[in-house]
C-alpha cells in the first residue's frame, strides 16, 4: 500500500485512479459508469452503494477503504433514499433532493413536458411532480432504481409501442436510468398525444350534459 501513500501525497485525493490501487477491471467499468473517477467523488457514497454496483464485489471494498483512508477519506456513514425523506413543497425542490445524475435527467423530461404543454397546471401530488391540463396529463418521479414517467395512458403506451422498446414499462409508467433521459421528441410526443386525450373526453362530456 506504500505507492498509494505516495500517489495519495504526489497528486492528491481528488486526482486518485482507481487503475493504481488493484482494482478489478470490472469493478472499475462499474465505478467508470456510475462517473465516479477519483476517490473524493468515491467519499460521496456510501459502502452500501458502491456494493450494489454491478461489477462490484465485496472484495472491492477492502481495496477502496484502505485507498481512501490512505488519502483522508471515508465512504458516506449514512445511506440516503434518491429523494429526500422531506417532502417538497415545489417541482425545483423536488429536483434539488435528487442525487445528481437523477436530478438532471428530470430536469430535461420537465422541460420537454412544460414545452409540450405549457399551459399545464405543474404542482407536487402525493410527493412528485404532477401536472394537470382538463384532467390528469402526466408524472415523473425518481425511485430507488430508476426515473419514471407516468403517461396516466395505456392507449399512449400502445401508440408509442415502437419507440418504447428500449425501456421497460408498467402499466402506463415508463421507466429509464438516473443518468439516460428520456428523448425529448418522445416526451413531447407523449403529452401531445395526452393532451389530445384529455381534450376529446372534455369534449365528449361537455356533449353528454
Amino acid at each position: 500500500m506504500k505507492a498509494i501513500k505516495n500517489k495519495a501525497n504526489t497528486t492528491g485525493p481528488s486526482a486518485a485512479a482507481f487503475s493504481t490501487i488493484g482494482l478489478s477491471k470490472p469493478a472499475h467499468r462499474a465505478l467508470a459508469g456510475k462517473s465516479i473517477n477519483t476517490l473524493k467523488q468515491l467519499s460521496k457514497y456510501s459502502e452500501k452503494e458502491i456494493l450494489g454496483l454491478h461489477g462490484i464485489g465485496r472484495t472491492a471494498i477492502p481495496v477502496l477503504k484502505q485507498a481512501m483512508k490512505s488519502a483522508g477519506l471515508f465512504f458516506r456513514k449514512k445511506d440516503v433514499s434518491p429523494v429526500s425523506k422531506k417532502k417538497p413543497i415545489s417541482v425545483n425542490e423536488y429536483l434539488a433532493s435528487l442525487p445528481p445524475d437523477a436530478g438532471s435527467t428530470l430536469r430535461k423530461v420537465r422541460k420537454a413536458i412544460i414545452s409540450a404543454a405549457p399551459e399545464a397546471e405543474e404542482k407536487i401530488s402525493y410527493g412528485v411532480p404532477f401536472y394537470r391540463q382538463n384532467g390528469h396529463l402526466t408524472a415523473f418521479l425518481c425511485a430507488k432504481n430508476n426515473c419514471s414517467l407516468v403517461t396516466m395512458s395505456y392507449d399512449v403506451i400502445k401508440k408509442f409501442k415502437k419507440e418504447l422498446e428500449p425501456y421497460k414499462i408498467s402499466g402506463t409508467t415508463i421507466h429509464f436510468p438516473f443518468n439516460s433521459p428520456l428523448p425529448s421528441g418522445l416526451v413531447k410526443k407523449i403529452i401531445k398525444q395526452r393532451l389530445a386525450e384529455n381534450d376529446t373526453k372534455r369534449k365528449l362530456k361537455n356533449k353528454n350534459k
